[in-house]
């Protein structure tokens, strides 16, 4: 599959997402996993076009992104959960220095 900036203009992308798309792939560009993983470098939103594409490719690529958001996710409470724990003995910390001040 080939994709154009005229085709992303037809999905209706937005100014700034064709011109990024023609800076970094002026003629255009084969899907390959190279090209994939320069549209992200470059700061195109590729999820954004997969969700415009026709529902079986929709679909297959939702199901191959669902345990990828799923692991976000976790990840994402893991580090919450240790950035909660870090700014309660923060608290912890100042209030003790605080009352070891206090005459």
């Amino acid at each position: 599959m080939k994709i154009t900036a005229e085709a992303l203009k037809r999905l209706n992308a937005c100014a700034d997402q064709v011109a990024l798309f023609e800076q970094h792939f002026p003629e255009g560009c084969i899907v390959t996993e190279e090209a994939a993983l320069k549209a992200v470098a470059a700061g195109l939103d590729v999820a954004w076009f997969m969700r415009r594409q026709e529902r079986p490719l929709r679909e297959a690529y939702e199901q191959q992104a669902r345990p990828l958001w799923e692991a976000y996710a976790q990840q994402r409470r893991l580090l919450r959960e240790a950035h909660e724990r870090q700014r309660a003995l923060c608290a912890c910390r100042v209030l003790l220095a605080a009352e070891e001040e206090t005459p």
